[in-house]
């Protein structure tokens, strides 16, 4: 039954780092430009595709890192918190690393262009 709890908060988790990366991608792409044309209607399209293909990726690597750092460091650091000091300091290693991998990817991205 722990394993299940465990397994289920992670989801939960998971979930909470999909919506940080689709405000990540959002940052970087801008909002949507209005369909006047067939050529703002191709860029929606393209902006539609990014989305869908870039979030889950970036999404999935906040998950990993941050079950990683939950294992191997915050649950040992949190065993005597409270549940309210427990979940605000895990949403904020949440979004520490959120910004820490949108920034290594925008410097993958633009400055070296690897990505």
């Amino acid at each position: 039954m722990k394993i299940l709890k465990q397994l289920f908060n992670y989801i939960f988790w998971a979930i909470i780092s999909m919506f940080f990366s689709l405000g990540y991608v959002r940052i970087i792409l801008g909002s949507k430009v209005e369909e006047t044309t067939k050529l703002n209607e191709f860029y929606n399209w393209i902006y539609d595709l990014v989305i869908v293909y870039v979030v889950p990726i970036i999404g999935g690597i906040i998950t990993v890192s941050f079950i990683l750092t939950d294992m191997l460091y915050l649950r040992k650091k949190l065993q005597n918190k409270s549940k309210t000091e427990k979940f605000l300091t895990r949403l904020t290693a949440m979004l520490i690393l959120t910004i820490v991998i949108g920034a290594l990817h925008y410097f993958l991205e633009k400055v070296i262009d690897v990505i």
